[in-house]
């Protein structure tokens, strides 16, 4: 499951930063922006795109920080967030909304991905809410908090579900 959540992952930033890639717009709400990828090996792929509003911790260099929901039609959306730096295994990545509801993170990479089977209460709590803080560790043991504004992920996402 995690081998094909990197992939996926790895093929929305590759396609991001490739500009001969027909990337569509579809929808933006604040902070948030709903892309359909346009050619015909990823054309039945969409995903929400935010960068965090605010990001702390003590580091000199750290790569850009996304945090993606994606779909596949006739799937369930998952979620995904770049760090921008290499995560450890073993150390606590969490998303913590301001209503204190916590959701663990598994870390892979320098991504972060939410279980499955938490993908629905978690964006119900995205849609309630209108901050999440991501808590993570660097692998030179750097703490960092990123906070994400929220307000118009519903509108966005209830457009990528019925994309």
């Amino acid at each position: 499951m995690f081998l094909r959540l990197s992939l996926i992952g790895t093929s929305l930033l590759f396609l991001s930063a490739q500009s001969t890639q027909p990337l569509s717009l579809v929808q933006k709400d604040h902070d948030w922006s709903l892309y359909q990828i346009q050619d015909q090996a990823h054309k039945d792929l969409s995903y929400l795109v935010s960068k965090p509003k605010k990001q702390e911790g003590s580091y000199d260099r750290r790569g850009p920080v996304w945090f993606f929901v994606f779909k596949r039609k006739e799937s369930k959306p998952q979620v995904m967030i770049d760090l921008g730096y290499q995560t450890v295994p073993g150390q606590p990545y969490a998303a913590i909304f301001q209503n204190e509801k916590k959701y663990m993170l598994i870390p892979k990479g320098t991504k972060v991905y939410l279980e499955q089977n938490q993908t629905d209460a978690f964006c119900e709590d995205m849609k309630k809410n209108s901050a999440v803080h991501v808590y993570g560790v660097s692998s030179k043991q750097n703490k960092t908090t990123d906070t994400y504004n929220i307000v118009g992920f519903s509108s966005v996402f209830k457009k990528l579900m019925t994309h």
